[in-house]
């Protein structure tokens, strides 16, 4: 009879330690589960943030690079409005809008110049400068080694297209154009001169496509296209998409209709400054940049 129980106990003991190890065995299997799946919704996040990002104009990464370096600390918020001195105005931090530009910065390269080095190799060079700097209280930093070359290509972007750099057209109807936009408040949205992408929550990409991106084509095909978009607020291919209009339907930010707004003859206008906008900065949102008038960069 004592054998028997001891073997009843021994088979309960082996029976226990054997859902015991299965109870173990699942704990860790759905602890690696867990531990996957919290890693493929990380990459899946990553990776529609890499999307996202490939997307922006050049102007918006432009602007993302500017208040990183913290150049609206001094030059105010978006660049538009720039640390004032009242005592001594010539040790002001100058805006970057206003047509300011044109008092410091001749091209490109000078103005380049002026991101890496903290000013132009031949200002720098003279007593004046040399002599001014001692007694400003802020000086201009130099981001040479802080910046890659794509990354000031596209800071460049960004504050050519808030100074209006070139502006405006030299086509005389894309420059009617132009002020249309000004005056219609397209630039509030689609960012400097058209061509930045501000975010949009809960659109498909999260941002408002500018006029000179690859995002464009996707949106407007041809001329009767744009001039729905611009009429309407949306292309009749879109209204007729259940998929486009669930992603219309979120986003926090709608796009205008100006059928009532408009006259004819400055909606041609507006059609033709898109059209010499693309043309000019390409289609492309790989940070490429084209002289916009054709002049001499000034």
């Amino acid at each position: 009879m004592g054998g028997t129980k001891s073997a009843l106990r021994a088979l309960k003991e082996i029976g226990l330690g054997t859902v015991n190890g299965m109870i173990d065995k699942w704990r860790r299997w759905a602890l690696v589960s867990v531990l996957v799946a919290e890693n493929l919704a990380l990459l899946a996040a990553w990776g529609i943030a890499r999307w996202r990002q490939q997307g922006l104009s050049p102007v918006e990464r432009g602007k993302q690079i500017a208040e990183r370096l913290g150049c609206f600390t001094c030059h105010g918020l978006g660049g538009i409005r720039g640390i004032t001195f009242a005592k001594k105005p010539r040790f002001d931090c100058p805006p970057w809008d206003g047509g300011t530009a044109m008092m410091y910065v001749h091209d490109e390269s000078e103005l380049a110049e002026w991101i890496l080095d903290g000013a132009p190799k031949a200002l720098r060079e003279t007593a004046s400068y040399q002599r001014e700097q001692k007694e400003r209280l802020v000086r201009m930093p130099a981001y040479r080694g802080l910046l890659s070359d794509d990354e000031l290509r596209d800071l460049v972007a960004y504050w050519k297209a808030i100074a209006e750099w070139q502006m405006p057209p030299d086509d005389p109807q894309a420059a009617k154009g132009y002020e249309v936009a000004k005056a219609s408040g397209c630039f509030s949205c689609h960012g400097p001169l058209g061509r930045g992408s501000p975010p949009n929550p809960g659109s498909f990409k999260g941002y408002i496509p500018a006029w000179d991106s690859a995002d464009f084509e996707e949106l407007v095909r041809d001329e009767a296209e744009l001039e729905q978009w611009i009429l309407d607020g949306v292309s009749e291919r879109f209204r007729n998409n259940p998929a486009a209009q669930f992603f219309l339907r979120r986003a926090t930010i709608k796009m205008l209709a100006y059928r009532n707004y408009l006259s004819r003859d400055e909606l041609e206008a507006l059609k033709a400054y898109i059209r010499w906008l693309r043309q000019r900065t390409g289609s492309s949102s790989d940070g490429s940049e084209k002289n916009l008038s054709g002049g001499d960069g000034r």
